[in-house]
């Protein structure tokens, strides 16, 4: 798997649109550039550096719904 995660595209008008950016943005860049440092010294093989993102895309996603639930 040598092909790197270059860009991610959120689709959604308005506000929504701007908050999911905003939520992806900071994290999601430190999980994917310390993937890409592990893969490239040998560290992390392929199939655990796509799991992992994945996990920091899903994580951005959902867990800034359920503090909003549990905080109401």
């Amino acid at each position: 798997m040598e092909h790197a995660i270059k860009r991610i595209v959120v689709v959604g008008g308005g506000s929504a649109g701007w908050i999911t950016a905003g939520l992806l943005a900071a994290p999601l860049t430190l999980v994917i550039a310390i993937m890409d440092i592990g893969h490239r010294v040998g560290a992390v093989d392929d199939t655990t550096k796509a799991v992992v993102i994945t996990a920091g895309i899903m994580a951005s996603l959902l867990f800034p719904s359920f503090a909003r639930k549990l905080l109401q």
